[in-house]
């Protein structure tokens, strides 16, 4: 399956904030859209998931513009984690994770009992057994993330797209994003993830599209990189380590 943005561009109150962006995302591949505050990484995804309709260019997925698919179509193909997850209500942690069937339930239908097997699968495969009790108010930053990928999988879309997923996190939790974010690719599942950490993105992706004011400035492998590409983006002068592979200021 494929995403594709195609010459994608958009604007708020006659400001630019996309300017013909192009790339696509296949399945397999755990995609880094990087970029500092305010690149429109936030914006793009909005276009992506067919909450906002480019001014010019257009979304397609599997070849068919994104407009023409129902809500409850996409909710099948595409999973979605939000940057910040309010709960409306204190779910717990295992009924959190049931609502990815929601898309293949109907208004009164009750999850089955393989699909409550799979959501305890689930919570196993991503290390949060021990939480299906305690309500999703209860839980930390990152155990929510956990849950809500745990959620992702079971709704069994295959494109998985996160906005800032490891952000405002501790370093364990946000190691913990990372290492299932490569699981979930490896899976062959789509991800594409945004970050405005150079070092998230070069250890937790398979390719990095690097986007400042609207424009792609970068789309390639990791290892590919060069120091400049973080001075272009974020205004410093920086390294890659040949040794651990971690950016650096100079």
């Amino acid at each position: 399956m494929t995403l594709e943005a195609k010459d994608v561009v958009f604007s708020y109150d006659g400001k630019a904030v996309l300017d013909r962006v192009s790339f696509s995302v296949s399945s397999g591949e755990a995609v880094a859209l990087l970029g500092p505050n305010g690149a429109g990484k936030s914006t793009l995804f909005k276009c992506l998931l067919g909450f906002r309709r480019p001014l010019g260019g257009s979304v397609l997925l599997d070849g068919k513009n994104i407009g023409d698919y129902s809500r409850r179509e996409l909710a099948r193909m595409i999973a979605y984690i939000p940057q910040y997850f309010s709960a409306g209500f204190n779910h717990t942690v295992s009924e959190s994770v049931l609502m990815g069937f929601s898309s293949r339930l109907s208004l009164f239908d009750v999850p089955s009992l393989n699909m409550k097997k799979r959501a305890l699968e689930a919570l196993e495969l991503f290390g949060i057994a021990d939480l299906a009790g305690k309500g999703v108010r209860d839980i930390s930053g990152g155990e929510r993330q956990l849950a809500l990928l745990a959620r992702s999988w079971v709704q069994d879309a295959r494109i998985l797209i996160m906005d800032e997923p490891a952000s405002n996190l501790d370093y364990g939790n946000a190691m913990r994003i990372m290492e299932m974010i490569g699981r979930v690719s490896g899976e062959g599942r789509a991800v594409l993830f945004s970050t405005h950490d150079p070092n998230q993105a070069l250890a937790g992706s398979t390719r990095i599209i690097a986007l400042k004011s609207g424009a792609v400035l970068y789309d390639g492998r990791p290892r590919d990189v060069e120091g400049k590409l973080f001075g272009m983006l974020y205004g410093v002068d920086a390294s890659i380590c040949p040794v651990c592979g971690q950016v650096r200021a100079t």
